[in-house]
């Protein structure tokens, strides 16, 4: 009976972090997305820099939310390291959105707002998933648990 309870409270907890971050990825999604198009439907900046400027400007968003909701839980005591690990995977994600727009303007040849926007789309969903496993896995660490951290405060500290 123990075991059932351990699985639930273990999956509650991701459940609760796999909605958050859903829900944070649909806001910066569409404000993705809205600047994308902005970017490079409106003002004619050119795709990939679109893609950049967007992913930079939702990304900072992404991180205030997802650390003060999805992830507000774990451990913050590294931010320095938290903030370098968001940027390195946040970047690996652009790269995959990136692939997927080259895919569509340099080898299909096809390059206008139409199939920039799919090539979009298919690049965010792939990279969403990316980021997910990345940020829980690398960036927003558990916290350690109650008992070492009571052993950790009883230990003394170097001089």
């Amino acid at each position: 009976m123990n075991l059932v309870r351990s699985l639930y409270d273990r999956w509650q907890s991701r459940l609760h972090e796999v909605t958050a971050f859903g829900v944070i990825g649909g806001v910066n999604f569409l404000l993705d997305l809205l600047l994308f198009n902005l970017f490079y439907g409106v003002f004619g900046i050119p795709s990939l820099t679109a893609r950049g400027f967007a992913t930079v400007l939702s990304a900072s968003s992404s991180y205030f939310m997802n650390k003060h909701w999805t992830f507000r839980g774990r451990n913050d005591n590294d931010r320095r390291r938290e903030v370098i690990l968001f940027i390195v995977f946040s970047a690996a994600g652009l790269l995959i959105q990136w692939g997927f727009l080259g895919m569509f303007k340099f080898v299909l040849g096809l390059d206008n707002i139409f199939w920039a926007n799919l090539g979009n789309i298919m690049g965010v969903a792939v990279a969403m998933f990316f980021r997910f496993w990345a940020f829980s896995k690398f960036v927003f660490l558990q916290a350690p648990p109650a008992e070492e951290t009571a052993e950790r405060e009883k230990e003394p500290t170097p001089v």
